[in-house]
């Protein structure tokens, strides 16, 4: 069982503890932040802030001390100055998840923000909301390494989903992309491997055997 996605405000304690006491629950959580400044979350109308999020994370990770925690960022929100920008680099750095989906905004026509975005001194201009985009992508690469490099010589539980370019390509519980070589059909099966190779988004390793369903 993965679990997909929830609104923050959605995120409750019985909901972390359900997680933590099931083992077919795999240990990973999107949990979208989409922006580091509680002006802007108030803006967007998210319904938390800053310091409610961080002590969500605080509490999935005591739950789950192995969980891989993804999210979701906009930038160039209209009103985004690069002094709320840069709160939301602070917290990408602060928490340091194992994958981010970063995205520039885009106006959708009848909403409030689309409104906002027709005013020139709230629009962020195109060519900031790129760049602010690929600086958060350099910053996350550089996190998703680092985390990725302690799972070097670790054996970890993958289930195979299909083949690429030759090898066979799973996912871990956390939601790791492994890549392995072996003559057999592992379609649909548990692989227990020893990652000789890590990368920001993905592992390569050596099969050691057939690993054990939850």
């Amino acid at each position: 069982l993965r679990f997909l996605t929830s609104h923050p405000a959605w995120m409750t304690d019985k909901l972390i503890a359900t997680m933590a006491e099931l083992p077919r629950a795999q240990r990973e959580i999107n949990l979208p932040v989409q922006a580091g400044h509680d002006e802007i979350l108030k803006v967007m109308r998210r319904g938390y802030t800053v310091a409610r999020y961080r002590d969500l994370i605080g509490k999935i990770r005591a739950a789950m001390p192995d969980i891989s925690l993804t999210t979701d960022i906009i930038v160039g929100h209209p009103g985004e100055t690069r002094e709320h920008f840069d709160g939301t680099r602070a917290l990408l750095e602060e928490i340091r998840f194992d994958k981010v989906h970063i995205a520039a905004y885009s106006a959708r026509p009848g909403t409030r923000a689309g409104t906002m975005e027709e005013d020139p001194a709230l629009a962020v201009p195109e060519a900031e909301k790129q760049a602010r985009r690929v600086e958060l992508d350099a910053l996350q690469e550089r996190i998703a390494t680092e985390r990725n490099t302690a799972f070097l010589g670790q054996t970890v539980e993958v289930l195979v989903e299909g083949e690429h370019k030759g090898k066979w390509r799973g996912r871990t519980p956390g939601n790791k992309l492994v890549f392995f070589a072996d003559a057999q059909d592992w379609i649909g099966r548990l692989a227990r491997i020893r990652v000789t190779h890590t990368g920001p988004w993905s592992l390569q390793g050596e099969l050691l055997g057939e690993g054990v369903p939850a």
